[in-house]
């Protein structure tokens, strides 16, 4: 029987699915995020004003993500480069052409890290 794998990140993303696998996947072999992932990830959603995304950003463990405010169509750039998923989805969230995390993925995802979700 062939290992379990994730669909591509791509799909994902599209699918609006990145929510529900976080938290069904969490500590299992298909886990989406490791911990510093799911840190960011966490004080994002605490808060996903536009003013805690870019301290998010600019304060994460992996280094700064934000790409500042005239990126374009380059939002999540830094991230990306830095291999943060996490920082990728968090610089989208809220671009008019945004098709990664939607208002009510954030919202499960809050429910779900106070509800203590997330923890290793």
């Amino acid at each position: 029987m062939a290992d379990e794998v994730n669909p591509p990140t791509s799909e994902i993303l599209s699918k609006h699915e990145l929510a529900s696998r976080t938290i069904n996947q969490h500590n299992t072999p298909l886990a989406i995020f490791d911990q510093g992932e799911l840190d960011i990830l966490r004080n994002f959603v605490a808060d996903p004003s536009e003013t805690n995304q870019v301290t998010v950003l600019k304060n994460a463990a992996r280094g700064d993500m934000y790409d500042g405010p005239d990126a374009g169509d380059k939002v999540g750039a830094k991230a990306s480069s830095l291999g943060s998923l996490a920082g990728y989805v968090i610089a989208r969230y809220g671009k008019a052409d945004d098709k990664t995390l939607n208002a009510e993925e954030v919202e499960a995802l809050k429910e779900w890290f106070d509800n203590g979700g997330g923890q290793e």
